[in-house]
């Protein structure tokens, strides 16, 4: 299962406050199948396979010293096509 072990931060009052996953604290949680990610205007939803941004641009998750996939390889249609929707629907939920 693919979950978020870092810490969220959430801004209050103007002072960003973090709060550990409750997993990290041995605690039940709800692990998630995505990950979200913001930098200023990029943003992306990520699963284990695949990474969707808000150019709409899907691309494959390599290792972290692969250099970064071309989107859209369409080499796995099925499996790109069900990522795309599972991970427009994540960004669907998050908002604009």
């Amino acid at each position: 299962m693919f979950a978020s072990y870092t810490c969220e931060v959430v801004r209050k009052r103007g002072k960003a406050t973090s709060y550990p996953s409750p997993q990290l604290l041995g605690r039940p949680g709800s692990p998630r199948e995505w990950v979200h990610v913001q930098d200023k205007e990029a943003r992306h939803v990520r699963n284990r396979e695949y990474i969707l941004t808000n150019r709409n641009q899907l691309r494959p998750v390599v290792e972290i010293w692969e250099p970064e996939a071309t989107p859209d390889q369409n080499q796995h249609p099925e499996k790109e096509r069900a990522a795309r929707k599972t991970l427009q629907a994540v960004f669907d939920t998050l908002g604009k």
